[in-house]
């Protein structure tokens, strides 16, 4: 991580993170430190169900309306982290894992 944010790799608007993201207030922290207001959010975290469902219901409102949320995971816990309480109605897609 560190290589990235202090190398030519670092483009203008891409904020990159890292820490424990189970930790409501460690992911509380991303969100401030970059500011929020995000058009697109990647999260290439955890493999637990709980670290990506901690970190969307900290990041998701900070996403702008019409913006992407993208999670990429190999493998998860075995039941349904995201489910349609999480979103309000002018959602376009959701998505689970097992």
């Amino acid at each position: 991580m560190e290589k990235v944010r202090n190398s030519s790799l670092a483009l203008d608007g891409v904020n990159v993170v890292s820490g424990d993201q189970g930790d409501p207030e460690v992911v509380r922290g991303w969100a401030a430190e970059s500011g929020g207001r995000f058009d697109v959010f990647v999260d290439d975290g955890g493999h637990k169900s709980k670290q990506i469902l901690t970190t969307f219901e900290v990041m998701w409102p900070h996403v702008n309306r019409g913006g992407l949320y993208f999670i990429e995971v190999r493998r998860a816990d075995a039941r349904p982290i995201i489910n349609s309480h999480h979103f309000g109605q002018d959602t376009a897609g959701i998505g689970s894992f097992s």
